[in-house]
């Protein structure tokens, strides 16, 4: 379905007027993650100005459509469905902006319709290039973009996204955006070493990215910052340093039975970090998982060599005597 058929198809469920408290808490959750401009004379400090009573004299629809969108932007996390239709709802009432398609297609990732999310993000940035500047718009681009195999526009917009980081609210969301950043640099430094140019692969962005991770403390996810960082330093050719990352890792063989909490530009790679978190404890599931990678990965020759050199020395390995 196009995107044009996607919203007429949502007007249909514009919600019923918002009351004045249930406004006043949508507009403050809106100012969070940024009011679009059209909203901005619709904020709570300029409600009672002369100014502001001029613009919605001139604008009666616009406070209908600034409340939609604070609401849309509400639902995002729990009530993806609704949100789509106040997003759906907004651009019906006042047409060829951005904003509410910056919210449909943030609803629609929600849904896991990534290829329609694609096109709403698509349409937003037609209508207005600088439409995606907040740091929770650009993550959702991001991650919608990595869905649709659009790595090197990925990557760009995660370069955006890493200078922003510090203000993701969620500290947790903000590490996962550098290992998900440090990993879609790698896998376009993967296409490079393809290219007939036959230049190698920097992969100190990638390292960048996961030392900043790493400083990042109190974060659930710190097993997850050492298993890419020791898996990156192993591709850059230093495996002694990836083995020390390794050895300072507590409780990885868990790791591997843990559902992944981040998207990663390579889904195969999934395979070698289990691997590198069983190597310790569970040399033969460690081994399991480097020959399913060599088997079913398309990454370039030194990767999959350096796989395979992993997979060797744990079958050279003496077995392990049992406790």
């Amino acid at each position: 379905m196009s995107l044009a058929g996607v919203l007429a198809a949502l007007v249909a469920s514009m919600p019923a007027p918002l009351s004045s408290e249930r406004s006043s808490e949508l507009s403050a959750a809106a100012n969070v993650s940024g009011r679009p401009r059209e909203c901005a004379a619709m904020s709570e400090g300029s409600r009672r100005t002369h100014a502001n009573v001029w613009t919605r004299a001139r604008h009666p629809s616009l406070a209908r459509y600034c409340h939609l969108l604070a609401h849309a932007q509400s639902r995002l996390a729990d009530e993806a469905r609704r949100s789509l239709g106040d997003a759906a709802a907004a651009d019906a009432i006042i047409t060829g902006k951005a904003a509410p398609l910056v919210l449909t297609a943030r609803s629609l990732l929600r849904l896991g319709r990534t290829k329609e999310a694609m096109l709403a993000f698509d349409g937003a940035i037609e209508r207005d290039p600088n439409a995606i500047s907040q740091p929770l718009a650009l993550i959702d681009l991001a991650r919608t973009e990595l869905a649709n195999g659009r790595t090197v526009p990925a990557l760009a917009t995660y370069r955006r996204l890493v200078p922003l980081v510090l203000l993701v609210p969620s500290r947790e969301e903000a590490v996962r955006v550098l290992i998900e950043a440090a990993h879609t640099s790698m896998t376009v430094a993967a296409r490079a070493m393809a290219a007939p140019t036959g230049a190698g692969p920097s992969l100190e962005e990638a390292l960048a990215f996961l030392r900043e991770g790493k400083r990042t403390t109190g974060s659930p996810l710190g097993l997850d910052v050492a298993l890419s960082l020791a898996l990156v330093l192993d591709r850059a050719g230093r495996a002694e340093q990836a083995s020390e990352v390794l050895a300072e890792t507590v409780a990885a063989q868990k790791w591997s039975r843990t559902p992944s909490a981040y998207q990663l530009a390579d889904p195969a790679d999934r395979l070698v970090l289990e691997a590198m978190s069983l190597e310790a404890s569970q040399a033969t599931e460690a081994m399991a998982r480097y020959r399913a990678y060599l088997a079913t990965s398309a990454a370039p020759a030194p990767w999959r060599a350096r796989a395979a050199a992993r997979l060797a020395l744990l079958e050279r390995a003496p077995p392990r005597a049992k406790p």
